[in-house]
């Protein structure tokens, strides 16, 4: 971390948090801006996130076919293309993530220069843009989490009863038993709702808590017994191949590959180990974004105790299992893992600012945008941040680091 602190401690000293905010909100909107004006443009039509997406039960059940079955019957009944359906989808539920994270930082006891990192990272709001993952189902997933840690927020500020965060509970089972259905991975999330669960239970009546109790274990035993069906279940490779035949050439599908890879089962998907781990260009790419990631995100949103952090680390040891393991596609699970564990972070009630009921009419007390060079200081910042991304599947190369911004430059460079 002392490779930034002469930037945070300069930013601290020239920005108010609100300042902050404001920039780090501008520069993700004109990323997000860029990144949804190209999927509208077809982008991201041969691209396999799509064609996942398309998976259905057309010739039986699979794992993940729910939501191309959902799209196909959206197409049948209201003649929507499925992929400019995906495409606003998708677009709302990224806007909704981002509304979300910087009320979270707003509402939260952090520096100028905390908010600024965060923001600038590639591996949390920054991902979908940087590494060309729009079309990815892990984002219901953090959407499930951010919105939890947000109704969490609402009860810690005192802004929602108790009953209206009861009634969200069981909307968040209804809404994972959709998503696992999706994606199966979504039972590695269930403990972390524990956690976000544990931080504001102190809030509600004996009667409230027995009734949170069973809503949880209910949540557990549906998870649970859905997963297992799932692997039960996953699907023949016979299916796969028919599903992908099926599929109208209305929906310009050129990439079929992630629909037939869906007939292996499971076990087969997870790579050997020592075809991953054991090159030393992999440990080094992997130990420089679990720095950016997970081990920055920590150093700034630590509380300081020593026992928080073996919270963490269980919480997210499913998580970080299934990435040691599953080698093929590690740039997926850093970003899970960097976003579980912002999440965890900026929802401990220590770091929440309980005064910001008070502060209602805080941002027009400041001016938006700094009249000093800490604004450029600042957007030259974000702009180099531009550079990196994580690689969408295993790296190739240390290059793998740099993101196509930079090879657009570089490309262009008369040298």
């Amino acid at each position: 971390m002392s490779i930034f602190k002469p930037i945070s401690i300069y930013i601290n000293k020239k920005l108010n948090p609100i300042q902050a905010i404001f920039l780090g909100i501008t520069f993700n909107i004109f990323c997000y801006s860029i990144m949804f004006f190209r999927a509208l443009m077809g982008s991201a039509r041969q691209d396999w996130g799509y064609s996942e997406f398309l998976l259905n039960y057309s010739e039986g059940f699979i794992r993940r076919g729910l939501s191309g079955t959902a799209l196909i019957k959206i197409y049948e009944i209201f003649g929507l293309d499925p992929y400019l359906f995906l495409t606003v989808l998708l677009s709302i539920i990224l806007i909704s993530i981002l509304i979300i994270f910087y009320y979270l930082l707003k509402s939260t006891k952090v520096k100028a220069s905390t908010i600024i990192f965060l923001s600038a990272n590639p591996l949390l709001l920054n991902a979908p843009f940087l590494s060309v993952t729009m079309f990815r189902k892990d984002w219901l997933i953090i959407l499930g989490l951010m919105l939890h840690a947000y109704y969490a927020r609402l009860i810690l500020l005192e802004k929602i009863t108790t009953t209206k965060y009861i009634v969200f509970l069981v909307f968040l089972v209804f809404y994972s038993q959709i998503v696992i259905l999706t994606h199966e991975i979504t039972i590695l999330f269930v403990f972390i709702h524990y956690v976000l669960l544990k931080n504001i239970i102190h809030y509600f009546s004996w009667p409230e808590v027995l009734l949170i109790r069973k809503i949880y274990l209910l949540f557990i035993f549906i998870q649970a017994s859905t997963f297992i069906y799932l692997t039960m279940n996953s699907g023949s490779p016979k299916q796969a191949s028919e599903i992908a035949k099926s599929i109208s050439s209305r929906f310009e599908l050129p990439n079929i590959n992630a629909i037939q890879s869906f007939g292996n089962s499971p076990s087969s998907a997870i790579y050997h180990v020592e075809d991953v781990m054991y090159f030393a260009k992999n440990l080094f790419i992997y130990s420089v974004w679990f720095y950016i990631g997970p081990y920055l995100i920590y150093k700034v949103l630590k509380i300081g105790k020593v026992r928080s952090l073996f919270v963490y680390l269980f919480s997210i040891s499913p998580l970080l299992t299934l990435f040691f393991l599953n080698g093929g596609d590690w740039g997926r699970w850093i970003v899970l893992l960097s976003f579980t564990l912002f999440i965890i972070l900026i929802s401990n009630w220590e770091i929440v600012d309980i005064s910001i009921n008070e502060k209602r009419n805080l941002i027009r007390l400041f001016e938006l945008f700094p009249r000093n060079k800490s604004f450029f200081v600042v957007i030259l910042f974000f702009c180099t941040s531009l550079l990196f991304r994580v690689p969408v599947g295993n790296p190739s190369s240390i290059a793998d680091i740099w993101s196509g911004i930079f090879e657009i430059l570089f490309r262009y460079n008369p040298i």
